[in-house]
């Protein structure tokens, strides 16, 4: 814990031993250190036990998934009436549990917009789209990256290449191989929601598995996607501070809440699942969920009001989905948020 705090506090750097150790989630150490805590109580070590207990619990308090915004939601008045527009994030798995069960799932969810990550719709199953959902348009990125589904008017779509590489969604990689990849990207649309332009953006951060399992292979690939994850993270704000009027993203982003990764955006962003409960949902591993990696998140205007983690078995994620208010005149620009 002493020295995921120090990661936490970005003391030492990359050079220091215990550089990437905030992608730990603290969940798993308070409970390993309330075990431990409590095998010494029971050894009759009770005072160490005590304060041991009462350290791990700031610790978890100062670094874990939590947060009191929904208590401010409710003083506030943060889910009064507004226009409030429904957004869904799912990492499809590449359509592992089947495809049309995956669009049963999106049909059945009702969102305005779904983000889609690691998506390899073939033109067979986009000739099925306007049957299995008849309301909704496509906007794809390349192969295996992701994809938005909107029921609303689109205004512009494009595709924004990120510094990273194309990794494997399967297979192992080879880091020394990485450079010789396409570039992964993101997908961007601006949808028209009661007359007010709205950005909507699907991004999925890199992930993957190393060429084989030993451990310096395991090393060597842990620390290339940290590094990695920071260069699409330095690069993503400044896209967004060029954007205008509200803004949802989200996706499968691959890293726990507080980690490096992360903190950038939970800086200028609302962290949707976490403005109407008080701990982060896991949504990783259906069998046995351990890890929050999916999220959404509003900004400029786009305030979340609820959200919820949906219990569906169409892929190794739960979806996610939430409902943005989106206020007449936003809250900040883009770029007086990210100074």
């Amino acid at each position: 814990m002493l020295c995921s705090a120090a990661d936490h506090l970005a003391i030492g750097g990359p050079e220091a031993v215990w550089y990437g150790l905030d992608f730990v989630p603290a969940l798993w150490l308070l409970l390993l250190a309330l075990i431990s805590m409590g095998a010494l109580w029971f050894l009759g070590h009770r005072r160490i036990a005590m304060i041991g207990a009462f350290l791990s619990l700031g610790y978890f308090l100062a670094f874990g998934d939590i947060s009191p915004t929904p208590l401010t939601s409710l003083w506030n008045g943060r889910a009064a009436s507004g226009r409030v527009l429904s957004v869904s994030a799912l990492n499809v798995r590449y359509y592992s549990e089947g495809f049309r069960e995956v669009m049963d799932a999106i049909r059945t969810m009702n969102a305005d917009v779904v983000l889609l990550s690691e998506n390899t719709m073939d033109s067979t199953q986009v000739s099925e789209l306007p049957s299995l959902l008849p309301n909704y348009k496509y906007c794809p990125g390349h192969q295996n990256s992701t994809a938005i589904l909107s029921r609303l008017p689109l205004l512009s779509f494009q595709e924004i290449d990120l510094p990273s590489h194309e990794a494997s969604l399967s297979g192992g990689n080879d880091v020394a191989e990485m450079s010789s990849h396409p570039h992964r990207s993101f997908t961007h649309a601006q949808v028209l929601f009661q007359n007010m332009p709205v950005n909507v953006i699907s991004i999925r951060f890199i992930a993957g598995r190393p060429k084989d399992h030993t451990w310096e292979e395991n090393v060597k690939w842990g620390k290339y996607l940290i590094a990695e994850q920071g260069a699409e993270v330095a690069a993503f704000p400044g896209y967004l501070a060029g954007l205008r009027g509200p803004i949802v993203f989200g996706g499968d982003l691959n890293a726990p809440p507080r980690s490096k990764t992360l903190k950038p955006l939970e800086a200028i962003a609302h962290d949707a699942y976490l403005s109407d409960h008080f701990w982060g949902d896991l949504t990783f591993r259906t069998e046995f969920p351990t890890l929050r990696l999916d999220y959404l998140f509003g900004m400029n205007g786009a305030v979340p009001v609820r959200s919820r983690v949906v219990r569906v078995v169409v892929s190794d994620h739960f979806p996610v989905s939430a409902e943005f208010r989106l206020d007449e005149q936003p809250e900040r620009m883009v770029s007086q948020r990210i100074n």
